[in-house]
């Protein structure tokens, strides 16, 4: 998977926890690691990360999706279940839908 590719999951994933910048420090074929910054006047409300991204721990397609419209829309998690059939056309079961949040 390419670092930018893994940037773009990280953004959309840890925008949809809340964060308001990311500061990648390093990236390589199967880690990315930097700082997250969810209240830039907060020192406490920023954490260190690194993501080791290889094989089976890949986000899907599905996860970066429902990560992306958490974050662009804020929605309630009774409605995103909903919300994330109608825009991708699909018919996720609750119960796999359950496992990716």
């Amino acid at each position: 998977m390419e670092k930018n590719k893994k940037r773009k999951i990280l953004n959309e994933f840890l925008g949809a926890l809340g964060a308001i910048k990311i500061d990648c420090l390093s990236a390589s074929d199967n880690k990315i690691s930097g700082t997250v910054f969810y209240d830039l006047g907060d020192s406490d409300e920023k954490k260190k990360f690194g993501w080791h991204m290889t094989g089976n721990n890949i986000p899907s397609e599905e996860v970066y999706r429902l990560a992306k419209l958490i974050k662009d829309e804020s929605i309630p998690r009774d409605e995103l279940l909903i919300k994330f059939n109608r825009k991708y056309f699909c018919e996720l079961e609750k119960s796999v839908f359950d496992s990716i949040f």
